[in-house]
């Protein structure tokens, strides 16, 4: 919380001073608002606090760590860009732990991407506009994007996790 009374989203635990958790889910967040549990964690009056404000605030902080855990594998080589790098790396059983789609994709290139994807894989659809992708990218726009298994590919699934139980999607 601030000095002004206002709740501060901290997902990675860095800000100073004292806190509250709360479990990120939209239910959770729910309870939270409505009992003034936060109030109570803090032993001090809150400004009001929106819900669909709260949610939104802690959907924009999650989806910019991946962007920036995307913006990581690109520099570290760690990613696969475009349609046709991507499907061929989806033939290869194993190499592709998380799979992400513009949510302006072409409709034949999710329904290409979800016959190829495996069981087990993480298919992010219609978190980022394609290009939302390109400026991670460095380019003008991408479609789909593909993080080779691995550490960020691990954080990336963990966050969109977390997206999805805050977004109402399961």
């Amino acid at each position: 919380m601030s000095r002004e009374g206002q709740i501060v989203i901290d997902l990675r635990n860095r800000l100073p001073g004292r806190g509250a958790y709360v479990c990120l889910e939209r239910r959770c967040l729910e309870k939270a608002v409505r009992k003034q549990i936060l109030e109570k964690a803090f032993r001090r009056t809150c400004q009001p606090i929106d819900l669909a404000v709260l949610l939104s605030q802690v959907r924009a902080n999650l989806s910019g760590h991946m962007a920036s855990l995307i913006g990581m594998a690109r520099k570290s080589a760690q990613l696969v860009a475009g349609g046709n790098a991507v499907l061929d790396a989806l033939a290869q059983p194993g190499q592709l732990d998380v799979v992400i789609l513009a949510k302006d994709a072409p409709s034949a290139l999710v329904a290409k991407t979800m016959r190829k994807a495996s069981s087990g894989m993480a298919v992010c659809e219609g978190l980022f506009a394609k290009t939302d992708l390109g400026q991670i990218m460095g380019r003008s726009e991408y479609n789909i994007i593909g993080l080779f298994n691995g550490q960020l590919a691990d954080a990336f699934k963990a966050d969109l996790i977390k997206y999805r139980k805050i977004s109402g999607e399961n």
